[in-house]
C-alpha cells in the first residue's frame, strides 16, 4: 500500500478501509489459511492403518497453497499495518 495515499485519505476513509482490511486478514485466515494448514497437518501425518503412503508431491502441493495462503495474509497485514501507522499520526500530532 502507498504510504502517500494513506495520507491523502480522510479520517473516516482511513478507519473504513482498516474496518475492511481486518475483516478480510480474519476471514482469509479462518476461512481459508487454517484449514489449509490442518488439511497439510492431516495429510502429512502418517496413518497408522492405512497402507498406502501420501505421495511427495502431494504434500509439496498442499505446502505450496499454504505459502501461497500465508503471502496473501502478510500483505493484508502490511496494509493494515500501514493504516494503522497512519491512523496513530493522525490522532498525535
Amino acid at each position: 500500500m502507498d504510504a502517500r495515499k494513506i495520507e491523502q485519505l480522510t479520517l473516516r476513509e482511513k478507519i473504513r478501509d482498516s474496518q475492511q482490511l481486518a475483516r478480510d486478514l480474519h476471514e482469509h485466515m479462518m476461512q481459508n489459511f487454517l484449514p489449509k494448514v490442518a488439511e497439510l497437518v492431516a495429510v502429512s501425518k502418517p496413518q497408522p492403518d492405512v497402507e498406502e503412503r501420501v505421495a511427495d508431491v502431494t504434500i509439496r502441493n498442499q505446502a505450496a497453497t499454504v505459502l501461497e495462503s500465508e503471502r496473501f495474509l502478510a500483505q493484508k497485514e502490511a496494509d493494515l499495518s500501514a493504516y494503522a501507522t497512519a491512523l496513530i499520526r493522525e490522532a498525535i500530532p
